[in-house]
């Protein structure tokens, strides 16, 4: 727990793994990156431009998810262009989901809670995660399975509830523009990304 708790000293700090990481001047980056296995040198942006973002948060209200879901789009705009995603599909009085709407190219998924001891207990640290989620061949088997091929975490210390706008504010931001310098390495066309935050 103090190991933690020591890492997250300053309010973000993030990790992630891909091509390339900059680390902006008010994060840290740990010695070992092993959340995910390294790529060796190719980059798994290449040829890739539309992109479904989903996001998963915990009890967020209607007026957060409002002024989250602008502030998102505002600084997914920064990058390229973006729209709303409305998976729920109404049927009379049934709902379903409509997975035929997700992104080509994959699916950037945002999650955000706390991390837990290894007894289960949560700690006052809060994991922000971007991942990039795709189909990829198993070469040995030929298998296709859905894994990540790139992802970011950032750890703050403050607590959820009151604090969720600015911890999902700070923490998309670093990501996105960790996701944009890789992806612009390999890409000159801008991408397209499809929103959906319930």
């Amino acid at each position: 727990t103090l190991g933690i708790l020591s890492l997250a000293a300053t309010f973000l700090f993030c990790v992630g793994y891909g091509n390339q990481q900059k680390v902006a001047a008010n994060t840290k980056r740990m010695s070992r990156e092993q959340d995910m296995p390294s790529l060796g040198v190719d980059n798994p942006l290449k040829g890739l431009s539309k992109f479904t973002v989903i996001f998963m948060l915990p009890y967020s209200s209607k007026d957060q998810s409002d002024k989250i879901r602008s502030f998102v789009e505002n600084e997914l705009n920064k990058y390229g262009e973006s729209s709303d995603l409305n998976l729920i599909v109404k049927n009379k009085d049934e709902e379903s989901v409509d997975l035929s709407q997700l992104g080509s190219d994959g699916i950037l998924i945002y999650e955000l809670g706390n991390i837990t001891d290894i007894t289960g207990k949560e700690l006052a640290v809060v994991r922000a995660s971007l991942n990039l989620s795709n189909i990829v061949t198993i070469s040995k088997t030929n298998q296709e399975i859905s894994t990540y091929i790139w992802s970011n975490n950032c750890f703050s210390q403050f607590s959820l509830g009151k604090n969720l706008e600015k911890i999902v504010r700070d923490s998309f931001a670093h990501q996105m523009k960790a996701f944009m310098e890789d992806y612009s390495l390999v890409n000159s066309n801008k991408p397209t990304f499809n929103v959906y935050i319930p």
